[in-house]
This record gives C-alpha cells, structure tokens and sequence, in this order.
C-alpha cells in the first residue's frame, strides 16, 4: 500500500501527466520545437517547493505541517505564475485546497488510517477535524490509497497543462486528412 499524502499526490500528478501525453499523442500533437526550458525566478519556486514537499515527509511534528504549508505556498506561486497555460488554475486551486486543510487541521487527515501521526504530516481522521471533506478520503484503487480533493484537482490540472504543452502540427493533427476543397480554384 502506498501512504497517504504527499507520494500520492505526486503519484497522481505523474499518472495524470503520462495521461495527458498519451493523449496528445495519440491524436497527432507532438512536443513543441525550440528552446528548451529556460530556469528563471520561477524556476526557484519550483524546485523550493519540492524540496520542502520532501522535507516535510522526513520531519515530525509541527515542522512538518510548516514544511508542507511552504511547499503549498511555493508550488502554489509557480503554478499562479503560470496560469494563463492551460490546466495551471486547477494545479493552483488543488495546492490552495490542501493548503487550507493542512493549515487548518494541524495536518491531512486520512480516512481509514489509525490513530495519530504517520509521517508528522498525515493523521487519521477524526471528528476534531474541521475540514473532513477536503482531507484524503478518496479512494485511489489503482494506488491503493487515499487522495484529497485537492490531489484530484492537481492531477486534473497536471493532465491539462501536459496535453496542452504538446503542439499541434502546422498541417494539423495527424488523422485530420486533406482540407476540405470549397470549389474550384
């Protein structure tokens, strides 16, 4: 079984990525050609937000949950940043939600976990709980485990902006044929 938590959301988030790819691939996009990724300021953002994402994991208590909320704030800055590309507002939306539960709850709580901490982040839920509904209470069979609101929305967003950043032919997609003739020349 995997833990609930932040490897889930990751794992979700990379599912949805190769979702979004296979996608647009399969119906003729291909990679945009050109630079590659230029690291900018933003690109900070990113990378902090990760290593606090891991951190956090490896740390207990209340340096956890602080972990967590700089990773929330971080992430969530880089995908704002980035918003006008396509599926970024669901990515900032989903990091917004979990943020506010992990703020407001001490933590994620994870339906059908035992009592206490897991990992100084994640605890099972209880009725001390403020915000159960957006808590990982979703069940993801294929990563036997539990996801939030939030992950769902990350992942839907991921799948978007990975679909998205494939660019269509000048030709068009692959399967589109000949354009149509309007009459004679």
């Amino acid at each position: 079984r995997v833990p609930a938590g932040t490897v889930t959301a990751v794992l979700l988030a990379g599912l949805a990525v190769i979702v979004g790819l296979a996608a647009g691939l399969l119906l003729g996009r291909r990679p945009p050609a050109g630079p590659g990724l230029a690291l900018g300021p933003d690109t900070a953002l990113l990378a902090g937000g990760l290593v606090a994402a891991g951190v956090s994991r490896a740390t207990s208590g209340g340096w956890a949950v602080i972990m967590a909320i700089a990773s929330y704030l971080a992430l969530g800055a880089f995908a704002a940043h980035h918003r006008a590309h396509p599926g970024m507002a669901l990515v900032a939306v989903g990091l917004g939600s979990n943020l506010v539960v992990v703020a407001v709850d001490d933590g994620m709580p994870v339906r059908n976990l035992a009592a206490g901490t897991v990992d100084g982040l994640h605890h099972g839920l209880s009725t001390s709980d403020h915000l159960r509904g957006l808590a990982d209470i979703v069940s993801v069979p294929v990563l036997h485990t539990m996801a939030s609101a939030g992950d769902l929305v990350i992942a839907a967003g991921a799948a978007v902006a990975a679909f998205a950043w494939l660019a269509v032919p000048a030709h068009g997609p692959a399967h589109a044929g000949p354009p149509a003739h309007a009459g004679p020349p």
